[in-house]
């Protein structure tokens, strides 16, 4: 009576057609405490499947003919795709100042006192999912092996059949119907991208790990100076362990940059020094345009172009004159214009933020501020 219950409930919601269906494998061991004659472990393999109906979807928008339509006439990607208007850069300024004011109130119990402030103040963009719950329905489980093409096939069409489908109604591929992979996948997908921007930050700002001292804001010194294991970068480890690396030295940037801009030697001097609101913001702003603007980066790097070019110029000469001379960059001087540890440190805080703040906008269910 109960799955016949179930069972009816889950047709009614894929009569809408708008529901998402997602699979995932079973696996249950019996273990045995002894292995004695006939007696040893056994694993049970099956399949479970889930069906979540659509927020707020409508029919229209998951018509097959429009998705088929729209990917044979997408245009190529050009630059005006990607690059920000006014209106999107004045946004972004203000995740990324906001994100800073998230970090600085991790600073002390004197910040805290600002927390609503802080909420109250979340930019949201037009594409936000407001708060809602997500309804489950389970279906029944199946005995089906999924570890080839025809068995995730055999899957699906047994999901079909107990749900109902009809694959020879015309109607049956009029709307796009979401399937998705197990639900580890699923729970994964939500950060996979993050990962993979943690592990590019870790890469692009790890450094020299012999650089010691002479690359005091690499995350290979900052990795020694907190005694942790050693990172090779040719075989990173974890996620966890990259990006607690990575957030560990984004907010000690954050903090110190806190106590620059404000003239406080303590972080509980200058918690107890704000008294509104808009002076903790004022701070957070400083902190983003002078620590992490990147047009400051190419300002600083402009100063060596010119002798960068003249030396590379004299070396492509000499090698003319001596075909056999071998020499790389790493034997070119070094031009001593500009600040590379500084602009080092500037594009870090740049990709550390944006790494926090994509991860915050995923959690808030914000996709307006996670395509920005």
């Amino acid at each position: 009576m109960l799955r016949d219950a179930c069972m009816t409930t889950c047709r009614l919601v894929t009569q809408s057609g708008l529901e998402l269906i997602t699979y995932d494998n079973i696996n249950l061991m019996n273990r045995i405490a002894e292995q004695v004659l006939g007696r040893k472990s056994a694993q049970e393999n099956g399949k479970c499947a889930t069906l979540i109906p659509l927020h707020k979807a409508k029919l229209e928008h998951l018509q097959t003919a429009d998705l088929n339509t729209s990917i044979l006439n997408a245009p190529p990607l050009t630059l005006n795709d990607i690059i920000l208007n006014d209106a999107d850069s004045k946004f972004f300024t203000k995740n990324m100042v906001h994100t800073i004011l998230r970090i600085v109130l991790h600073g002390g119990e004197g910040f805290e006192r600002w927390r609503k402030d802080l909420d109250a103040s979340q930019p949201v963009s037009a594409d936000i999912i407001e708060v809602h719950k997500t309804a489950l329905h389970p279906l029944p489980a199946m005995e089906i092996d999924e570890s080839s093409i025809t068995g995730n096939v055999r899957v699906i069409e047994e999901i079909m059949r107990v749900l109902g489908f009809n694959s020879d109604d015309p109607d049956f591929g009029k709307y796009v119907q979401i399937i998705a992979g197990d639900q580890l996948i699923i729970a994964r997908q939500r950060s996979i991208l993050n990962i993979a921007g943690c592990h590019g930050v870790l890469e692009t700002h790890f450094g020299k790990p012999a650089a010691g001292t002479r690359s005091p804001g690499s995350l290979g010194f900052h990795n020694m100076v907190l005694d942790r294991l050693p990172i090779t970068l040719t075989s990173l480890p974890p996620f966890r362990t990259c990006r607690d690396l990575i957030m560990v030295s984004l907010y000690a940037r954050v903090l110190h940059c806190l106590l620059l801009v404000s003239g406080h030697d303590s972080l509980d001097q200058c918690a107890s020094s704000i008294n509104n609101w808009d002076t903790l913001v004022n701070y957070a702003e400083k902190i983003y345009t002078t620590y992490a603007d990147t047009d400051r980066v190419q300002e600083l790097r402009e100063r060596r172009i010119p002798e960068e070019r003249k030396r590379d110029a004299d070396a492509k000469a000499t090698k003319k004159r001596q075909p056999t001379a071998e020499t790389s960059k790493q034997d070119l001087p070094h031009i001593r214009k500009g600040d590379m540890v500084f602009e080092n440190a500037i594009l870090f805080l740049r990709d550390a933020l944006l790494t926090r703040e994509f991860a915050d906008a995923v959690k808030r269910g914000d996709s307006g501020r996670v395509v920005i």
